[in-house]
């Protein structure tokens, strides 16, 4: 015999499917942000060595110095719009929030950058009050 849930039933797993889309989105969203933050921390510490370098060494061409950061500076800047850009997507059309909170959260991502999303992202009992609403 087959066993036919109940619209209560239906709807506990349709709201447990939506906290694990979620939460997997969340991490997915942090992992994007440890990458885009590590490499500009990595940009910042390569641009002070090879700036001295190429003040100080004789034999290190500065042309290679500055093209070396320059391509690390486009790479990493395309990759922290990406991020950013997927964060205010995220903002304005996942989570459940107020609309003044939305965009209160969009300028500190603008105007913050790493900083700011790392503020933005939720805590545990932020996500938790979120998927209680």
């Amino acid at each position: 015999m087959r066993n036919i849930d109940s619209p209560e039933e239906l709807e506990i797993k349709s709201v447990k499917t939506d906290l694990a889309k979620f939460l997997s989105e969340i991490k997915k969203l942090r992992v994007m942000l440890k990458i885009s933050t590590f490499s500009q921390i990595g940009l910042y510490v390569l641009a002070f060595p090879l700036s001295y370098l190429s003040k100080n060494d004789l034999y290190i061409d500065y042309k290679v110095i500055w093209f070396i950061l320059v391509s690390n500076l486009v790479i990493a800047s395309v990759f922290h719009f990406y991020v950013m850009i997927s964060f205010i997507f995220y903002n304005w059309n996942k989570l459940p929030i107020e609309k003044k909170k939305k965009f209160d959260n969009t300028l500190m991502i603008l105007f913050l950058g790493p900083v700011g999303m790392w503020l933005w992202l939720p805590s545990q009992k932020e996500i938790s009050a979120m998927t209680i609403k």
